[in-house]
């Protein structure tokens, strides 16, 4: 049986090694540097490919439950949109709140604003579910969750608590991962963090919490411009 503290460093060194190539990303994009393209696909590509290699690496034994594979079904899709339209409500009153109370913006019903969007909807919507939600599900929920999961469990006295625990230290790492940016209020991330977790330990698939993030993101998309 591989040790929890190994498990452990393995997890914080591809962190570590991901967070590192995001700043990367973000310094490049904002000194205007001549491979910002490539910078970005480090970062993202980081975030499958590492799990992949220290899994396979350090303890292939753990591959098939280390939460590096990937399995889509039709029912997954349909409890992800389903997700989607549940949170809608919550998740558009709580920007109202962070908007107009946290940011002292007002809302500003005015679908002309529309055309303020960086790009278009569907384009949008494809970055969102395959450069944005599934390479960060697949780190934080599908192989960091699933192994603080077994970390945890291998401590007799933290073995009722693994699962929530698991959840919170993944969604905390999550929000750390948004430190780059240099916006504090993207720790915030910590909440839906949560969600995701959830999501992704209650219906065993990643699949729902990709559908459910990505649509998080486009309600952000399409609500910032009708604050100002």
């Amino acid at each position: 049986m591989i040790p929890p503290a190994r498990i452990s460093i393995e997890i914080i060194v591809c962190f570590l090694i991901c967070l590192c190539l995001t700043g990367i990303d973000v310094f490049c994009l904002q000194f205007n540097s001549p491979i910002p393209d490539i910078a970005w696909f480090l970062a993202v590509g980081s975030l499958i490919l590492l799990p992949i290699l220290a899994v396979r690496k350090f303890r292939p034994q753990d591959e098939p439950t280390a939460g590096i594979h990937l399995t889509i079904s039709f029912k997954d899709v349909l409890i992800g949109i389903a997700i989607v339209a549940i949170v809608f409500i919550p998740v558009s009153l709580g920007h109202y709140l962070f908007q107009t109370q946290f940011l002292g913006t007002q809302f500003i019903p005015d679908f002309a604003r529309f055309n303020q969007l960086e790009n278009p909807i569907l384009y949008e919507m494809l970055i969102q579910i395959f450069c944005i939600a599934l390479p960060e599900e697949f780190f934080y929920r599908g192989y960091m969750q699933t192994g603080f999961i077994k970390v945890f469990r291998d401590f007799p006295r933290l073995q009722k608590y693994a699962v929530p625990m698991a959840i919170t230290a993944s969604s905390l790492f999550f929000a750390l991962s948004h430190l780059p940016s240099g916006n504090l209020t993207r720790l915030l991330t910590f909440f839906p963090g949560l969600l995701f977790g959830t999501i992704r330990y209650k219906t065993n698939s990643l699949v729902p919490a990709i559908l459910c993030h990505a649509g998080c993101n486009m309600m952000m998309y399409l609500l910032n411009p009708l604050y100002g």
